[in-house]
């Protein structure tokens, strides 16, 4: 875990456990300050595991409407747009890093290298290893 998902954690802790909290939102769109923290959450967190119930509680929304206001906000799922997130970042780090292909996919969040490979043959074309050699 990064250092600013555990930031991250131990925010979302404290307010729960501590902090007066206003009751979840229920039905709103996104605000710019809302898409801008839902990014840099989504960004920091690549390596972890991910899920609504955080995402939602970041913009102080209930999972349902927060699924529905974040595609409206980004024309993706929640999950599309962190697979697309981690899809890019494991693209950037091929170009410019020397990592192995499976150090890769466990840093951007993949559960197994295969279903890395799999959603980036099928984002980019190619199989990650190819795409390293085209691209350099």
């Amino acid at each position: 875990m990064t250092s600013n998902a555990i930031a991250d954690a131990l925010q979302l802790h404290l307010l729960e456990r501590y902090g007066i909290r206003r009751p979840a939102i229920r039905h709103r769109p996104l605000t710019s300050i809302d898409t801008n923290v839902l990014v840099d959450a989504v960004r920091n967190q690549l390596g972890t595991r991910i899920n609504l119930e955080t995402l939602a509680a970041l913009v102080d929304m209930e999972v349902r409407p927060f699924t529905s206001a974040f595609r409206q906000a980004f024309g993706l799922s929640p999950w599309q747009y962190v697979l697309q997130a981690r899809l890019s970042e494991s693209a950037r780090l091929l170009r410019e890093s020397n990592l192995a292909v499976t150090e890769i996919a466990l840093a951007v969040g993949f559960a197994t290298p295969s279903h890395f490979s799999t959603a980036f043959t099928g984002r980019f074309g190619v199989p990650p290893s190819r795409y390293r050699q085209i691209i350099r």
